[in-house]
């Protein structure tokens, strides 16, 4: 409200514009982007602020913001964009480049949107550089339009699709090759226009541009703190971490806002207790299954008056931390017997695998040498598979979910694991198998989540 009063009496139509958004799932859900777009540097150099502005700006964050990350400068990749344009929301993905591979990256987000105009796709996309305020020869940020969570369904015609139908298969095929050479680590996350913190005039919060631009963005942190189908399911989890002294009242004030806004339809939700790993004590919240249009009518209850004014009064009082939302969707040809009940196990072991950079497809087909394994040895493991689509690393975590009714059930059965797999594969395939974990597998955690049935409605 705050802001939004600033940006009214400062930040008019033939004012300094600027746009606001909050950011809707990933490490930084809750928090706020405000930004200016459309400038060149001399526009900074010239710019004067009058004490009053200076002094009003000051006193809201002193008040309202327990941290910022200060100014970050992006250049827009005019070349590299295709058909940019005004979104009420928009997906934002960062890479973390490898030292003197930005180029390259940018040099396929050109020839993408070669295709693109070619084919005349409907797509959205803004490409920006880092020049100042970060790792400037290693942040390249990619920015997808959106109208709704539904624009996450997979596009038609697809990338590959696009790529081949210009550029032919093996173009494709390197293009993919030298882009997952060329990072580290990407992170994503959505984020939704706050119209009423944003100047009316560029309320397109980064509008489309005939000449190169620069903008800024400035991060506030409040102490409020190309594989997929339409039909396939999506599950939508949340950590919380209760304050030191305060997890009965948090559960407290959970139990009841879970009966008032989590008890029918899509809003259903599953409550765990972490008890083992490095987030042992905090609380995990499960939506879904859910399609992408559901996870609008999802954020359209979360942000009702009714359900806000619960939540702040009953609930976030006692949170000390939040991680989420994110996005995970399964990927069943990699299950291995799963569970067929609807009923929850009693407890979850979840295996987190963290992915080197483009190695998603090598670590499918090994674990499609895991499963079969288990399958001719006539294994009675059961897990499902699961994929982290949005809201952290992209394309770089998978987890395994295997339902247990106690503790007992960790100890092993049957043939060791490496016997198995020579048994199937032939003398010396664990080895070899292992090898090939410890070229794609960046790091795997996992932990123990027990099944909290009076907090949860499905």
């Amino acid at each position: 409200k705050a802001v939004a009063g600033h940006v009214k009496k400062w930040h008019g139509p033939d004012q300094w514009p600027t746009f606001a958004a909050v950011v809707m799932n990933g490490s930084r859900m809750g928090q706020y982007f405000m930004g200016t777009t459309g400038h060149y540097w001399k526009d900074y150099a010239e710019r004067e602020t009058s004490k009053a502005h200076n002094v009003e700006w000051r006193n809201i964050v002193q008040k309202y913001v327990e941290e910022q990350s200060g100014m970050m400068m992006f250049e827009k990749k005019l070349d590299a964009s295709y058909n940019d344009r005004s979104a009420p929301m928009w997906e934002g993905t960062i890479y973390y480049t490898k030292p003197g591979k930005r180029g390259k990256m940018l040099e396929i987000m050109r020839e993408g949107a070669k295709a693109n105009r070619r084919l005349r796709h409907k797509g959205s996309t803004g490409v920006y550089n880092v020049i100042s305020g970060g790792e400037q020869d290693g942040m390249l940020v990619v920015i997808n339009r959106m109208e709704s969570m539904a624009d996450l369904a997979p596009q038609t015609p697809s990338i590959r699709d696009r790529w081949v139908k210009v550029y032919g298969e093996e173009v494709f095929e390197q293009a993919v090759k030298d882009w997952y050479d060329s990072f580290t680590k990407s992170e994503s996350e959505i984020l939704r226009l706050l119209p009423e913190m944003t100047t009316p005039s560029n309320n397109q919060a980064d509008m489309k541009m005939k000449k190169r631009i620069l903008g800024i963005i400035v991060l506030l942190m409040t102490c409020v703190s190309m594989f997929a189908q339409e039909n396939v399911n999506i599950y939508g989890v949340n950590y919380f971490k209760p304050k030191a002294g305060q997890r009965e009242a948090y559960l407290s004030g959970l139990k009841d806002h879970t009966k008032k806004h989590h008890s029918k339809g899509i809003m259903r939700v599953r409550t765990y207790s972490v008890v083992s790993g490095e987030k042992a004590g905090w609380i995990v919240r499960v939506s879904g299954p859910l399609t992408w249009a559901d996870v609008d009518k999802f954020q359209k209850d979360t942000r009702s008056k009714a359900h806000m004014e619960h939540a702040t009064k009953y609930v976030q009082p006692y949170i000390e931390e939040r991680i989420g939302t994110m996005y995970w969707r399964p990927v069943e040809d990699l299950d291995f017997n799963p569970s067929t009940s609807e009923k929850p196990s009693k407890m979850t072991r979840v295996q987190f695998t963290h992915l080197n950079p483009g190695m998603s497809g090598e670590y499918y087909e090994l674990r499609q040498r895991y499963n079969e394994a288990l399958e001719k040895t006539n294994s009675d493991a059961s897990f499902g598979m699961g994929h982290l689509v949005h809201g952290g690393e992209r394309h770089a975590i998978y987890a395994t979910f295997r339902g247990m009714d106690s503790w007992a059930e960790m100890n092993p059965t049957g043939p060791s694991l490496s016997s198995r797999f020579n048994q199937v594969h032939g003398n010396g395939a664990w080895g070899r198998f292992l090898k090939q974990v410890s070229k794609i597998v960046k790091k795997s955690h996992d932990e123990m989540r027990l099944y909290m049935e009076e907090y949860s409605t499905r």
